[in-house]
């Protein structure tokens, strides 16, 4: 891996993680265009997900200074929507990682996602929607993305979809969505680092130059991403996503 290809990870990783069209699915995506071997990038797709990590970290700061001066209430729902995911992931990761990191397989997570988005945007009219959080809608948006393990599900956009389905406003739904990333990436930097994945990482300027990028953007798309969700749905990723899985498929 050279340091363009780092950039290029790093720039994809920031900017699909908070816009909905899957981190994971567009990494795969970048790793073939590429002819980079994506089974031998698994440690480095989680450097970059570290950077995306130290964005969420310094963007909901007020957030963890106050779940440390007691937000027990925020800390507990963290947990138990963080619950779903850990469980599948420490079950599942490695067999989905060995199976489910083709393009094809990708492909036909992105159609799947691109008709849900579709279905919760057309749904949610339907109902009132509140900016608070109930405990059914931590669980609901917690079960979302424990499934966002699979690559090319979307994480951020199923869990806002999920979120808006059961009744929570699209932009409360983000807010959560993004924060219930940091102790999932916080898991899976402790897994890789448990099973010595690292010894497989590119060059030490190339990991640093991942982690930077990502952080970086993913900083900027997080913003953007909360302002849009006070205006805008889930319509134009759906669309793009279908569009992105019809071609991908037929080619």
């Amino acid at each position: 891996m050279q340091i363009l290809e780092a950039v290029g990870l790093g720039i994809v990783q920031g900017l699909t993680e908070f816009i909905p069209v899957s981190s994971s699915g567009h990494l795969i995506l970048f790793e073939n265009f590429f002819g980079l071997d994506a089974q031998k990038l698994l440690g480095f797709d989680i450097i970059v997900h570290a950077g995306t990590l130290l964005a969420l970290t310094v963007l909901f700061w007020h957030k963890l200074i106050g779940i440390l001066k007691g937000d027990w209430k925020l800390l507990a729902q963290l947990v138990i929507a963080t619950i779903p995911a850990t469980i599948l992931g420490l079950l599942y990761k490695d067999f989905l990682e060995e199976n489910l990191r083709s393009v094809q397989s990708v492909a036909i997570a992105f159609i799947i996602v691109g008709i849900y988005f579709l279905l919760a945007e057309k749904l949610r009219k339907q109902k009132d929607l509140s900016p608070k959080r109930t405990w059914w809608q931590v669980v609901g948006m917690g079960l979302a993305q424990a499934v966002a393990i699979i690559p090319g599900i979307s994480r951020s956009g199923t869990t806002v979809a999920t979120g808006t389905l059961l009744g929570l406003r699209r932009d409360s739904s983000a807010e959560f969505s993004f924060l219930m990333l940091m102790p999932v990436a916080c898991g899976a930097l402790l897994l890789v680092l448990a099973k010595g994945e690292t010894n497989a990482l590119p060059a030490t300027e190339i990991c640093l130059t991942g982690f930077a990028v990502s952080a970086i953007v993913s900083f900027l798309a997080a913003r953007f991403m909360l302002s849009f969700f006070r205006r805008f749905g889930l319509n134009y990723f759906a669309y793009y996503l279908l569009f992105l899985g019809i071609l991908l498929v037929w080619f």
